[in-house]
């Protein structure tokens, strides 16, 4: 149990452990040749290495494409070894449940590479399902269960790319969502009013930030999407020929009671059942990963309406803001205007009356000489009407 229990815990680790290992000497390798090698340039630079989550992006789908990697070359090194597996002729009468101990150990005494594959593994354990059962009666029903049962490992292997797959577009999702957030939080009512060109640039820049990583993501997440089709299509022709290799091997290797004809599955029969089997897995997993892919799309297009309408209304807002403080100035201008009016009224009016009192001035100065020279006349008519006057004016005569 424990033994089992350790078995299965270090395949675990190793389904982990070497794609994050490989996937990580890809992704520095990368990173060093669009920075000092031949890969670099302003469109590597600007799509990788523009933002954070572009970093995350990248490193992500190098380790899908890593383990993807490492699943094609098993399943290819299995192929090419598929015929090695192979038990030894059996006798012209069949042989019996008591043979198959021999054949057990003769299966356990081959090289530890080909123990590790489809057809080692499915072939060891119907006999030893017969030699536990002490017949052979229902094998082509337990090779069908076991056919089954590798084709579900098969799928359970693509689960880290699945993951990765499902996982990238949402991480440039997430990218789009702070870059969008963060030119908007950028843009401050004191930088619209005093410099608007280059509030609007700030924004426009974060905004190619966060599309970019988006894109990345998308191409990214299709390209591992095709690699994991044409690896499962390696990987289901692999269990097609172990199945087949499997029932020329053991199909009429024991000798078995007499059965109803009509109830005996032929090999074609059981081969038909298992490609159907297969293809019927393989479509409700590319349904599944269809059905994830379209509701990721429909809430992309509801976040993506939800951002691009609140970055819209940021922008309305923004220039509404700028609108009014230009009103606001203009209003200030006119009231400027009408000030310096009312300024030059009053300096002609000023001028006016300075030119007025001038004016006064003048009139009362030949008011004053007119009254001093009626004053004069007066003084002399009164002298000359006096009696002494014209007394002195007749001794005179």
């Amino acid at each position: 149990m424990s033994k089992s229990k350790s078995h299965t815990t270090s395949g675990m680790l190793r389904s982990l452990g070497w794609p994050l290992f490989w996937g990580a000497l890809l992704s520095m390798g990368f990173f060093k040749l669009i920075q000092d090698g031949p890969l670099a340039s302003e469109f590597t630079q600007r799509y990788f290495l523009g933002h954070p989550v572009a970093i995350a992006t990248a490193c992500m789908f190098f380790v899908g494409l890593a383990a993807l990697l490492l699943r094609f070359f098993s399943v290819f090194g299995e192929l090419t070894t598929l015929n090695e597996v192979a038990l030894p002729e059996n006798a012209d009468g069949g042989d019996s449940v008591n043979d198959s101990y021999t054949l057990i150990s003769q299966l356990e005494e081959m090289p530890r590479r080909l123990k590790k594959g489809y057809m080692w593994r499915r072939l060891h354990a119907v006999l030893c399902a017969v030699k536990r059962n002490g017949t052979a009666d229902n094998m082509d029903a337990h090779l069908r269960n076991l056919a089954e049962d590798d084709l579900d490992s098969q799928q359970d292997g693509y689960g880290l790319a699945r993951i990765i797959i499902w996982a990238t577009p949402m991480l440039g999702f997430l990218g789009t969502v702070i870059g969008i957030t963060a030119a908007l939080g950028d843009m401050a009512t004191q930088q619209l009013g005093d410099d608007l060109q280059g509030a609007m640039q700030g924004l426009l820049s974060g905004l190619y930030v966060a599309f970019d990583t988006t894109a990345l993501a998308l191409t990214l997440s299709i390209g591992l999407m095709f690699t994991q089709f044409l690896v499962d299509r390696v990987d289901s022709h692999l269990l097609t020929c172990v199945s087949v290799n499997c029932l020329d091997q053991l199909g009429s290797r024991f000798a078995t009671e007499p059965k109803n004809q009509a109830s005996e599955l032929s090999r074609e029969d059981i081969a038909t059942a298992l490609s159907e089997s297969q293809a019927k897995l393989f479509a409700s997993a590319m349904e599944s990963v269809q059905e994830n892919w379209e509701e990721w799309i429909a809430s992309t297009g509801s976040g993506m309406r939800d951002i691009v309408a609140a970055a819209s209304q940021g922008l309305v807002d923004s220039q509404q803001v700028v609108l009014q403080q230009l009103v606001d100035h203009q209003s200030q201008m006119h009231k400027t205007v009408e000030a310096t009016s009312d300024v030059i009224r009053l300096e002609t009016a000023l001028n006016n009356n300075l030119r007025q009192l001038s004016e006064a001035g003048h009139f009362e100065q030949a008011v004053m000489s007119l009254s001093a020279a009626v004053q004069l006349l007066a003084a002399r008519t009164n002298a000359v009407e006096s009696p002494e006057f014209q007394n002195g004016q007749d001794r005179a005569a």
